[in-house]
């Protein structure tokens, strides 16, 4: 990383690591390290904007767009990767309402979940 560390924002990092540097705080475009330079032990992504992944310090993060992550965990998105290569897929259904709808009707939703 630090030999393209122009293309990295490492504002996150600790003040005392050596590729710390607020210069590119917040510019656009720019890649930022979601472990903050601590090493990633295991990840599982099952699609776009949806992931988890576990640090060597033991923290679970977990990204789930459009689903309530508070109650997902790290073991959840492993049991579901071995599904997703079984053929079983688990979805669920919801219905959402949007007051921008014209005609003020909720809309059904069919997702693939863990």
């Amino acid at each position: 990383m630090s030999l393209n560390s122009e293309l990295y924002d490492f504002s996150n990092y600790p003040a005392d690591h050596p590729l710390y540097t607020k210069d590119r705080k917040s510019i656009i475009g720019l890649f930022k390290d979601e472990c903050k330079s601590i090493q990633m032990v295991e990840y599982i992504g099952l699609r776009a904007k949806m992931y988890s992944f576990i640090t060597a310090d033991d923290k679970e993060t977990v990204v789930a767009k459009g689903i309530k992550t508070r109650n997902v965990r790290f073991e959840q998105y492993k049991k579901h990767l071995v599904q997703l290569f079984s053929t079983t897929l688990a979805y669920v259904h919801f219905e959402k309402f949007q007051p921008s709808d014209s005609h003020g009707e909720g809309c059904e939703k069919w997702t693939i979940t863990i």
